[in-house]
């Protein structure tokens, strides 16, 4: 009787499971110790597209992942044969081939103290992901318009250094030495403009993410740049970076982000001024896994930004990474800033942590894994200017600004090359149909009237596929720009325009095949 019961309550358990198996809203696969699919639940299927049939038998690396993401595939296999349990945000690939956002938990079966195979669970999380980036959006255009006072007064006072030292040109004509004094500071002024602009087109574009080798302190440098530019005079900002930092794989204008929040936040500390201060430093993995015991890099970078502000209390610093929290005013802030933070560290495996007192400021550190070893400076030596090379070749220059196409027909001329020039893109296809066995370059901006610069990319293509051209503009969306490197754009260069790089590219595109 005793055995009948027991037996009952084993049969009775394992229905209990098998519902759970089969209704979970998880998808769920079982796996041999080989990634051989024994079983897998209806979310699964519908997850993924795929019946159990035509999984059961088979390696599922070989039907749910991309062939981009197989070798953290296979990091995640060996660290369930060590018995660990895994946790990881990634992509997987459906039946017709598009990619699905996924959280994969990973348990090891073990029986009898043998590893037998693998529970997988997957939940789809590709909502959640699309919230995320609505947040970040919404985060973003709240700090462009911390920052736009900031860059409005900055730009007046660009514009007063250039009309100023523009009206002294002509009154120290005949005297070299000030004349000099000036165009150097135009030339100053125009970089510095030119700087404000790319910071913030850097910010302000919407793009997908891009993982690529990032150098932080380059990132590190240009913040505290955009900073020191835009931040009340009352503080000051300065850096201490660890020279030949390692890379790391990422996304520079998500980092870009998080630096960019951490500093505004730190602003906003100090309302009667002080001091901001950005570190970075190479650590031990041994030592982030003391206090983040998921970490599981061997080396990472530790990126600091702290204040001399207000600080915070326990209560509010165990609050700050919750969405919608704030200890701003009304109308001051959405409190998604910290949040966006804490997202963006976290999807690059990465960890972070604060350190307050009140009234004595603020510190932020975030960590962050390397690439496999592989330095590479971002000390960069400074090239010997030197006198570039002319030529006599023939230049279809496309330029709709009178002024800038003036200006480049003459500089251009001086170095010895034949011009011809339109003013918009219809005629720049014209001049290139009837002329196109003598012209050599076609140097053109993107942002044409009547045909756009990717459109005569094609036509002239069209009309010569040999034919060599630079393109130019103030901002290259990264797929459009894509899209015109793989239909044959030559070269590439950004306006406002340095000549000494126009001359050097062009003679580069005509020596080179």
């Amino acid at each position: 009787m005793v055995r009948i019961k027991a037996r009952e309550a084993l049969d009775l358990q394992r229905a209990y499971f098998q519902q759970l198996f089969e209704n979970s809203p998880a998808g769920i696969v079982m796996l041999d110790d080989h990634d051989i699919v024994l079983n897998a639940n209806i979310a699964f299927e519908n997850i993924f597209q795929y019946s159990i049939d035509e999984l059961r038998g088979r390696n599922v690396k070989d039907w749910i992942v991309p062939e981009s993401h197989l070798e953290e595939s296979r990091e995640l296999t060996t660290a369930t044969y060590r018995r660990q349990v895994v946790q990881k945000e990634t992509v997987r690939k459906r039946k017709d081939g598009s990619l699905v956002n996924v959280s994969i938990t990973a348990y090891p079966i073990i029986i009898e103290d043998n590893l037998v195979g693998v529970y997988g669970m997957y939940v789809d999380i590709t909502g959640r992901k699309k919230l995320e980036e609505h947040l970040r959006e919404a985060q973003k255009m709240e700090s462009l318009g911390t920052l736009a006072g900031g860059i409005a007064h900055d730009f007046n006072n660009i514009l007063a250094i250039i009309l100023g030292h523009a009206s002294m040109v002509e009154k120290k004509q005949r005297e070299p030495g000030r004349l000099m004094q000036s165009v150097e500071a135009i030339n100053k002024a125009t970089q510095r403009g030119t700087g404000l602009v790319k910071q913030l087109l850097t910010f302000a574009r919407k793009s997908e993410v891009l993982l690529e080798s990032v150098q932080l302190n380059e990132i590190v440098n240009e913040i505290v740049k955009l900073m020191a530019e835009t931040f009340p005079k009352t503080i000051t900002v300065s850096a201490q970076l660890e020279k030949n930092l390692p890379s790391i794989i990422g996304d520079a204008n998500q980092i870009h982000q998080v630096l960019l929040n951490l500093c505004v936040n730190a602003r906003d500390a100090m309302p009667r001024g002080g001091t901001m201060h950005l570190t970075t430093e190479l650590v031990d993995g041994t030592l982030v896994s003391a206090n983040f015991p998921k970490a599981s890099a061997m080396e990472y970078v530790r990126v600091s930004v702290s204040d001399t502000g207000l600080g915070m209390d326990n209560t509010t610093r165990s609050r700050i990474f919750e969405p919608f929290f704030t200890t701003k005013e009304r109308g001051k802030g959405t409190g998604l800033g910290l949040a966006v933070v804490y997202g963006i560290i976290e999807n690059h495996r990465g960890f972070i942590e604060v350190e307050s007192k009140v009234g004595e400021g603020t510190a932020f550190h975030f960590y962050l894994p390397i690439q496999h070893r592989g330095f590479e400076s971002v000390e960069r030596e400074d090239t010997l200017q030197k006198e570039i090379p002319g030529g006599t070749e023939t230049i279809l220059l496309v330029e709709d600004e009178e002024l800038l196409r003036d200006l480049l027909k003459g500089v251009l001329i001086e170095k010895g090359y034949k011009v011809l020039a339109a003013v918009d893109g219809v005629e720049a296809v014209d001049l290139y149909a009837s002329s196109h066995k003598k012209i050599s370059l076609v140097l053109s901006d993107v942002g044409l009237p009547k045909l756009g610069g990717q459109e005569v990319l094609l036509q002239l293509k069209a009309i010569d596929p040999e034919v060599k051209i630079i393109l130019a503009s103030g901002y290259f969306e990264p797929n459009i720009k894509s899209q015109m490197q793989e239909a044959g754009a030559n070269a590439f260069v950004q306006k406002p325009y340095i000549i000494s790089e126009i001359l050097q590219k062009i003679r580069y595109v005509l020596d080179n095949d």
